[in-house]
């Protein structure tokens, strides 16, 4: 029927003027038909991407061919040919009927020329679309769903044939029902033709203008035997084309492209014109790139409602293949628009799977899609957390006298998929209840969604606006990650195996500003629960199927062997928290895995899971940071989880592979960048192909599920076949080129082709281990947060298998929760983390602690001895809380009470010891510090403030009256002032005089705006300071012994900020004692217990990684030069300065005035960095340095961030 070439452009053409080029363009030729592209001036490799459409009768001669010339443009005589080829029809038939390619031109002799041109060619050829196969013909479009009420009856009989399968053995009903879709469908045509005519008839018989709009949205589970796919989307209206971009590696493109075509024509011909829409494959050097297509007549869309289809989903397909499969599905809106036509507003995207998009398909006639139905069976829930609020189950007690502890949620679970939903019985008052229950969706095969949800709900029976259903939790299970679409593929399955639900923080209240999160829109923050389940897919319609229906015992016996556990440990040692938000309490840091380690929620058995709560330590420069010293914090956690490390460590050999794959592509790149010789770049490429080869060597690679040591499911073994099948692809191409490349730059390019592949099968849908997270706390509230994926932390004894971090000392970015996390005009860094992190099954923990060459694991027992200053009589017994507690002081642990854990002695006797948080002094190790005090009025009520008198202190609001005026303090020995006067720290939630306000500052915190309420106000004066000598760190150490450990506040409370030289105001003082544990050949988990309100708390004693000596290292950041940074201030320009942050220091250059291209030209030098590392590990993954670009704002507000890396 026709022949569309797409004219992309010539490369390397023969320069054909004097100066050395040419005004080409390109002439196309088809029985006697001649077409013809613009002129490019002065250009040998010229583009054009121009299409054109040649009418082909039948029958087509063998001889026929286009013809394709390439002329330079004389203005003077006639055109000169550059280069000339000819495709004879029968070969792009050969090749598919699609070509795509870079075809060398010879000239007028015959003889090769330099240039090349390249061309993309489709040919419908009308011998082959109206053969046999193709006898219904593809002109018109079907729309499933119901356009009026005459169609039902045709709908209600697909439904009971299963989508034009009958399963009935009734030959008259069989009939009966064809005579009636018939029927309808020739009804449904004929008010179709009517309604085209009556459109037409309303133009004048003459030529007028129309505007075609053709919105490209997304596509999904497109289809095709090239992978990873790079689809990219053609439109054809009449002679005109238009291309969207290519988006890579992915078989569900996202393209949000809208395309206008302008045409004149008659209405007749108008609503005749075709609209054809491809979808290729882009790597179009090579035969059969065609994904698929769909095509259909512009009055199809005209005579719809407001002349449009909008945000229909359109079936494709491939006519070059016989069979009429689907070959993906594309989301479009297509438009028509006449003379006086008002133009359509398109409503905004939903992008929601749960939609009812199979309503909105568009297909071409004679394609089907088959029925099918949607198993998924729901067998049980785990760790639901509390929903309902307290206070309502408190009134509820007293009217039925139940005081047994309860589940404050009512769960049910809810399936979705395809804009259908049905849900199972909810469970009163069950935090781990069993459903039981199989809930069946009927769906049809293949399908456009792409995602199934589950979800957790909570059945609320409350009153008023409290009566409503809470979101528990919800997790998408993609369909490309349990099934394969293709002759090939197979459909989806699942399980049985866990699934894990993450959201929100758990709060416990009426309202919480995160509940969003429960939604699964955003990544989730904290464990919500799992749900065991099992998917399954059969083909054939749901009649007679319930939605939802009771297992039998024989499908709940089938999970038995699935709910086996087995003992996991997890470690964590925290070398260092630098960058820390939260200065104004004191901060911990908490490691849980599902509820197993979480502190707050009460859900799980207690256990050595977080850090010591400290105060964090100002750096001297901007940033707090947590001072561990030479005793790092350690963490460990011991849980019961499901074995399924065989897909883990598949998991981990998939990412690892291509973790070196990219490691040495990354490096033959380096090599080519800094133009190292042909020779050694070669070497480099065949490196990385040998590499590459080793780890997909069967003895390194994944291995086949093995039955007898795990439980495995049809999934497990459809994977592996997936995977084995790419990799064995991967060998044979990666072994061909090795052995056969010749360019280097080749080479590259199809490396990345295979590390590609390779990528697209790192992901596991039944990985039923949950995240490990780690939570950064501050006064028992969750701060920031970060999840890592449990196979990057989990040990094999094979090493391609063993987690990339697992055992590492690597750094780790806190986020915050919610929004504030995912904003992306605003990244904010709440804290950044080296830490040292390894999960495990618990026979192999002995590789951890054999991982510790330089510190040792030290287990204490730790108490502190409070006590409080009496007036006349000094300091005595501790007054509000007990005279020996924890560090938060809630419960009493007199030393007396500590007695040996099973398998535990005693190391020695009691010791007091500095605090936790001591560093000597905070200007220690470091030539330059920023020293800050806090300027304090106070004020009766109604008072103004200019009668107020300043007093100063520090943070804590600890006054030191020795202090007057700021011009009488004086640098501390070994060193001078820099700045010239105090300033005042604008660059806080402060107002634009640098104060901030509250009621108390014991019992409140500090707010920018000032209230009348107000009685407190402060502001934070700096002046940076340089040393003269080198201090020694003997002074310190006689310092600490001067002051007996004791460190001081002004009262006892959780949040209190403590310092080690008493103040006048100082009311409260506590010591740290400790008593080292040895574990014995039969020690178990250390633990101890105390009475506490008449129950008993249970404590576990501290672990730290011990250091004898840290090594010393010097960084050296040169800052040169940034250019285009964003503007700051009115005048287009900004005052520009940077600073660095290595581990928990940070300095920063000059600031540079009124400019958008600063010139520092500075040296950064960071000496006297004491790290604990091995150097061999800072070597392999060495901390990140930070470097940050502000516009210094000296009159209102804060420094505003332009730059982060």
């Amino acid at each position: 029927m026709a022949l569309r070439v797409l004219v992309k452009g010539a490369v390397n053409l023969p320069a054909m003027d004097r100066g050395g080029t040419s005004d080409p363009y390109a002439k196309l030729i088809y029985s006697g038909k001649t077409f013809q592209t613009k002129t490019i001036k002065k250009a040998l490799n010229p583009t054009w991407n121009e299409s054109f459409e040649f009418t082909v009768k039948a029958p087509v001669p063998g001889d026929a061919a286009l013809l394709i010339r390439v002329y330079d443009k004389d203005f003077i005589g006639k055109d000169e040919l550059i280069g000339k080829v000819d495709l004879l029809l029968k070969e792009i038939k050969k090749q598919g009927y699609n070509i795509d390619g870079k075809y060398p031109l010879v000239d007028e002799d015959g003889k090769p020329t330099s240039g090349s041109i390249s061309l993309a060619v489709q040919f419908d050829d009308p011998e082959r679309e109206f053969g046999e196969d193709e006898a219904d013909g593809a002109e018109g479009a079907t729309e499933d769903g119901n356009e009026d009420e005459d169609d039902e009856d045709v709908e209600m009989d697909d439904e009971e044939d299963g989508g034009g399968e009958t399963t009935t053995a009734d030959g008259g009903r069989r009939r009966g029902r064809s005579r009636r879709r018939h029927a309808a469908a020739a009804r449904k045509a004929t008010r179709r033709k009517q309604r085209r005519d009556d459109m037409v008839t309303k133009f004048p018989d003459k030529e007028l203008d129309f505007q075609v709009r053709v919105h490209i949205i997304e596509a999904r589970r497109l289809v095709s035997k090239f992978q990873p796919l790079d689809p990219v989307v053609s439109v054809f209206v009449g002679n005109q084309s238009r291309q969207s971009r290519v988006v890579q590696d992915t078989d569900q493109p996202y393209w949000d492209e809208m395309f206008f075509f302008e045409l004149k024509m008659k209405p007749v011909d108008i609503f005749d014109q075709m609209m054809r829409i491809h979808v290729d494959h882009s790597r179009t050097f090579r035969k059969n790139a065609r994904i698929g297509l769909f095509e259909l007549d512009l009055g199809t869309i005209y005579i719809e409602d407001d002349h449009a289809f909008v945000h229909k989903w359109l079936l494709l397909t491939n006519p070059a293949i016989a069979s009429q499969d689907a070959k993906g599905f594309l989301k479009v809106s297509l438009v028509v628009l006449g003379p006086g036509d008002p133009a359509v507003q398109l409503p905004q995207l939903v992008m929601d799977d749960q939609v009812d998009i199979e309503s909105n398909l568009l297909r071409p006639t004679g394609a089907q899609l088959q029925q099918g139905v949607l198993q998924v069976k729901v067998f049980r829930a785990e760790d639901v957390p509390r929903m309902d609020v307290g206070f309502f189950s408190g009134l509820k007690s007293l009217f039925t006298r139940r005081k047994e502890e309860i589940d404050l949620v009512d769960p049910y679970v809810e399936i979705s998929f395809a804009g259908k939903k049905a849900r199972t019985d909810y469970h009163k008052e069950n935090a781990n209840p069993e459903f039981n229950q199989k809930i069946n969706l009927g769906i049809r095969v293949p399908s456009m969604c792409e995602r199934i949800r589950v979800r957790i709900i909570d059945r609320d029976s409350g009153l008023g606006a409290i009566n409503r259903d809470d979101i528990v939790g919800t997790r998408y299970i993609p369909l490309s990650h349990i099934s394969v679409p293709g002759d090939e593929g197979f459909l989806p399955h699942f399980g049985p195996a866990y699934v894990n639900l993450y959201g929100a923080p758990r709060k416990f209240d009426i309202t919480d500003e995160y509940d969003y999160l429960n939604e699964g829109k955003m990544e989730g923050a904290a464990y919500r629960g799992r749900v065991l389940l099992e998917i399954g897919t059969t083909i054939g319609p749901m009649k007679g199927t319930e939605p939802v229906e009771t297992l039998t015992s024989d499908e709940m016996v089938q999970v038995v062997p699935f709910l086996r556990r087995r003992k996991f440990v997890v470690h964590a040692v925290f070398f260092g928290a630098s960058m820390v938000s939260e200065k104004d309490g004191v901060v911990e840091f908490e490691l849980s895995v599902g509820n197993y380690g979480n502190q707050l929620d009460g859900a799980a058995m207690l256990q050595p899971s977080t850090t010591q709560a400290l105060t964090p330590t100002y750096n001297g420069n901007y940033y707090y940071y947590m001072s561990w010293n030479e005793r790092k914090p350690c963490c460990r956690i011991t849980c019961q989880w499901e074995d399924v490390t065989h897909r883990l460590e598949a998991l981990s050999v998939l990412a690892n592979t291509c973790g070196r794959l990219a490691s040495g592509i990354k490096r033959v790149k380096e090599l080519l960048d800094f133009e190292a010789s042909a020779k050694q770049c070669a070497s480099a490429v065949i490196q990385v192909l040998n590499v590459l080869l080793d780890d997909l060597a069967p003895q390194n690679t994944i291995q086949p599920p093995d039955r007898k040591s795990h439980t495995t499911t049809k999934l497990d073994l459809k994977l592996y076949e997936v995977r084995k099948a790419v990799m064995s692809a991967v060998i044979r191409e990666a072994t061909e080129l090795r052995d056969n490349a010749t360019d280097v730059g080749e080479a590259l390019e199809k490396c990345d082709e295979l590390l590609s592949r390779l990528k697209a099968l790192v992901y596991e849908a039944q990985n039923s281990f949950p995240d490990i997270v780690i939570w950064m706390l501050s006064s028992k509230k969750r701060i920031a947060f970060v999840r890592i994926p449990a196979y990057k932390l989990l040990f094999s004894k094979r090493a391609l298998a063993r987690g990339n971090l697992c055992g590492e000392c690597v750094t780790v970015n806190l986020k915050y929760h919610g929004k504030k996390g995912e904003s992306a005009k605003s990244p904010q860094l709440p804290a950044q983390l080296r830490v040292k992190m390894w999960l495990g099954l618990a026979e192999d923990e002995s590789d951890w602690n054999k991982s510790h060459e330089l510190g040792s694991i030290a287990v204490f027992a730790e108490t502190y001895e409070n006590q409080s200053k009496m007036p006349l009589i000094g300091w005595k017994d501790a007054v509000g809380r007990p005279n020996w507690t924890g560090s938060l002081g809630k419960v009493s642990m007199p030393r007396e009470a500590f007695k040996e854990p099973d398998g535990w002695t005693w190391g020695g006797a009691w010791d007091a010891v500095p605090p936790h948080s001591y560093s000597g002094n905070r200007d220690s190790d470091i030539d330059s510090f920023q020293d800050d005090i806090f300027e304090y009025q106070m004020r009766a009520p109604g008072v103004n403030w200019a009668r107020s008198e300043s007093t100063f202190g520090d943070v804590g609001g600890n006054i030191n009256k020795e202090i007057e005026n700021l011009e009488n303090i004086e640098a501390p020995p070994n060193w001078q002032w820099i700045d010239s006067e105090w300033g005042v720290d604008i660059n806080r939630a402060v107002d634009e005089e640098g104060w901030e306000y509250t009621v108390d500052d014991i019992l409140s915190g500090y707010n920018p705006s000032e209230r009348v309420y107000h009685l407190t106000r402060r502001r934070r004066w700096l002046r940076s300071r340089q040393k003269t000598t080198k201090d020694e760190k003997e002074a310190e150490k006689a310092q600490m012994k001067a002051f007996e450990m004791w460190e001081y506040a002004r009262v006892f409370r959780a949040e209190a900020k403590y310092h080690f030289k008493a103040r006048t105001f100082d009311m409260a003082r506590r010591r740290r004692w400790i008593r080292k544990l040895v574990a014995g050949p039969s020690a178990g988990p250390a633990h101890f217990e105390f009475e506490h309100k008449k129950d008993i708390y249970i404590e576990s004693p501290r672990m730290s990684l011990v250091f004898d000596q840290p090594y010393s290292y010097e960084l050296r950041a040169y800052v040169y030069q940034a250019r285009g940074i964003r503007s700051g201030d009115e005048s287009g320009m900004s005052d520009a300065y940077c600073r660095v942050s290595f581990q928990h220091r940070s300095l920063q250059t000059r600031v540079i005035s009124e400019t958008v291209m600063p010139t520092w030209d500075e040296t950064l030098v960071f000496d006297n960095l004491h790290l604990c590392e091995d150097p061999r590990q800072m070597l392999k993954n060495p901390p990140e340095v930070v470097v940050e670009i502000f516009d210094k704002d000296t009159i209102v507000g804060m420094n505003r961030k332009f730059f982060e890396s």
